[in-house]
């Protein structure tokens, strides 16, 4: 197999089998849908990290290391008999490693993009560098949204097949979706997103490519629906979420995060309230290093906690079941690691005239 080539034909590193017939690396003629379509590439919403980013930070203290030195040298500078021990407290669960080697990342090239005020983004943008290196990527590439130049520049990375990943972190999905949406850089990822494919540089064409997802995390997968349905804030228990435009990549999902973590208001009445609100909408719940790889219409879950689904049926079953005097906590089916379900009709993307003007000019 030559160098580029990726077999995708049998099991890979995670044990999910069989991702997608193996692709000949041909140039094609790129089409951008026209129309609604399931999004070609994989999608991989994470409800969160458990305080990762200072668990990291103070056992590099602990190691006499600063955490502001470059990657490589941080990496160098940990003792062997602590590097398994640090690479663990950067992903408690394993999730972060799995979603790596879902999209064969190893030795190739990730972007993560950052949100949140400038402090939080740079300081996650050099977690992230110093996690995903020592996952195994060999170049991470930092978006932090403080220029959108800068952020434009990074299109080009984005559109090249080495890179596998495109990584939203966390820190607030409002102001994630306000700096990224309309970039150069969007616009290449939503190209590869729907399309499944990749720019050769070498053929100056786009080929087709099996590994490439988006993941998020936090604020990076509750950012990820579209417009007027990502979830924005709660006031209180009582009333509706504040609904707004998120980055586009679910039409009719509403993504919540951290579903139940201690010592918070579980969030599941949040989405409930959310799906009352936007009736074409399911909701998925996820809790805190447990996600969803969703290729082709079909979710499949990662991570050690649990996803809860929720559809406008099951939302309007619970309040009528309510009404005729029953007790009940839900009705949501949820799901565990390596169990699968169906997103439907509430799968399909209506790519719109004017962003598929964006996205055909991408890497021209």
């Amino acid at each position: 197999m030559s160098d580029g080539e990726q077999d995708v034909s049998g099991s890979n590193a995670s044990g999910f089998g069989r991702l997608v017939p193996q692709t000949t690396g041909r140039p094609v003629r790129s089409e951008i849908p026209s129309a609604s379509c399931v999004p070609k590439a994989t999608l991989a919403p994470i409800g969160g990290k458990i305080n990762c980013v200072t668990q990291a930070q103070e056992m590099l203290q602990d190691m006499g290391i600063s955490f502001d030195l470059p990657v490589d040298e941080i990496i160098q500078n940990i003792p062997p008999k602590r590097l398994a021990e640090f690479t663990d407290c950067c992903d408690s669960t394993g999730v972060y490693r799995e979603l790596v080697d879902y999209c064969q990342a190893k030795g190739q090239d990730v972007v993560c993009v950052t949100s949140g005020s400038e402090a939080h983004a740079l300081r996650n943008a050099q977690f992230n560098k110093l996690a995903f290196r020592l996952f195994g990527v060999a170049n991470v590439h930092a978006i932090t949204n403080r220029s959108e130049a800068d952020t434009d520049a990074m299109a080009g990375i984005i559109a090249d097949k080495n890179t596998r990943l495109v990584y939203l972190d966390g820190g607030g999905q409002e102001g994630l979706a306000e700096n990224f949406v309309g970039t150069k850089a969007h616009a290449a990822m939503m190209r590869r997103y729907i399309t499944g494919e990749a720019y050769d540089k070498e053929s100056e064409t786009w080929v087709p490519d099996p590994t490439f997802t988006v993941g998020g995390s936090s604020a990076g997968a509750a950012g990820m629906p579209g417009k007027g349905t990502m979830i924005v804030d709660w006031n209180n228990e009582c009333s509706a979420p504040v609904m707004g435009d998120g980055l586009g990549m679910l039409e009719h999902v509403i993504i919540e995060t951290h579903l139940h973590r201690e010592g918070k208001i579980p969030r599941l009445p949040r989405l409930q309230l959310a799906v009352e609100k936007c009736p074409n909408c399911m909701g998925i719940g996820l809790d805190e290093e447990t996600g969803v790889l969703i290729r082709d219409g079909v979710a499949t879950v990662i991570g050690n906690q649990q996803v809860w689904t929720m559809t406008p049926e099951q939302v309007q079953e619970r309040k009528d079941r309510i009404t005729q005097g029953e007790t009940i906590e839900h009705v949501y089916p949820s799901y565990v690691k390596g169990q699968t379900f169906e997103l439907g009709e509430y799968a399909r993307l209506t790519v719109p005239p004017g962003q598929r003007s964006a996205l055909a000019a991408v890497a021209r």
